[in-house]
């Protein structure tokens, strides 16, 4: 085997298995057990759409708010350290996530507030940006807050001018926003304001969208969840993807325990928030990425490469 056929292999045995790895997120519904209906944590391979149950949310919770438990969890999202955060609507606080066995540690309480806070609750959505803030959004009434992660405690920032809104993801320090219902578009937002700017229409959609919950991959791709309300739609949770323009294309069912065609998903955790230079709308393409390993092989093949023709002429 020539020096260059070597190395061009060693390379490409590297880089391949990186550039083809299943991208794992998580997510929350309410499933069924032995203690009643609960919040439970479920990894989603993105490559299968298939999710697995992690572990109920309320396990080790550290104590009852109001003599609860957590049950409606919304708006999983990673910080920029990896931790995953989330809000419990039922109770209004924010909780840690534990990805390894699910469970939930209170934060403290959000105390909302704004015109209509008191029906603020059920269908909140979160997102983190690269820079550690938190942005919470409310579908009910078009409330925007920041968020305390250290404490939990929000900050009125405005109304969102564009509503309902189910769900947000950050991309840099840019946060972006998905409407569902009778919304079905994709928005940026201005986190100064609360203002939108329409990104663009989903089409193609079939019929609206009881939620949709969107998160970035390392790539900068937008993947969604969309959760329905059988029998109008034909799943519980839909996978789907949304580029740059706003149009989003549905891959397929997710399926998993039967559990989860009692409750649809909510919340999309993919990857921590990493700041670029660049806050443009995310490409659609799914550059191939290497490991460590996979750099010094391409370092090896230029050097291989270049070295060649030298070798040769000295044959001759």
């Amino acid at each position: 085997m020539s020096l260059r056929a070597y190395i061009a292999g060693l390379v490409l045995a590297v880089a391949v298995p990186s550039a083809n790895a299943a991208s794992i997120a998580y997510a929350e519904a309410v499933v069924p057990s032995a203690f009643g209906n609960q919040a439970s944590l479920f990894s989603i391979d993105l490559a299968t759409r298939t999710a697995t149950l992690v572990g109920p949310s309320v396990q080790n919770f550290g104590g009852l708010v109001n003599g609860l438990n957590p049950f409606n969890i919304r708006g999983l999202s990673y910080d920029p350290s990896g931790q995953l955060y989330a809000v419990a609507g039922d109770l209004k606080v924010l909780v840690k996530i534990n990805r390894i066995n699910g469970a939930a540690t209170l934060v403290g309480p959000l105390n909302l507030s704004g015109p209509g806070a008191a029906n603020d609750g059920p269908d909140l959505s979160m997102t983190i940006t690269c820079d550690g803030k938190a942005w919470l959004a409310s579908g009910t009434t078009g409330n925007f807050w920041s968020v305390n992660l250290a404490t939990g405690a929000t900050t009125l920032i405005g109304t969102l001018s564009n509503n309902p809104i189910t769900g947000l993801a950050a991309q840099s320090t840019a946060v972006l926003a998905t409407g569902s219902q009778t919304n079905q578009k994709l928005y940026a937002v201005n986190t100064s304001t609360g203002a939108t700017t329409l990104v663009g229409a989903y089409g193609g959609t079939d019929g609206a969208v009881h939620a949709i919950s969107p998160g970035l991959d390392a790539t900068g791709q937008i993947w969604a969840i969309l959760n329905n309300i059988p029998p109008t739609l034909e799943t519980w949770s839909n996978l789907a993807t949304i580029a740059p323009n706003g149009t989003l294309t549905k891959l397929g069912a997710i399926t998993g325990p039967a559990s989860l065609q009692q409750e649809g998903l909510t919340g999309l955790a993919i990857t921590p928030p990493v700041c670029t230079t660049s806050v443009d709308p995310p490409s659609t393409a799914s550059a191939p990425t290497l490991s460590f390993n996979g750099l010094i092989s391409l370092m090896l093949l230029m050097i291989g490469c270049a070295s060649l023709p030298l070798a040769s002429r000295t044959r001759r």
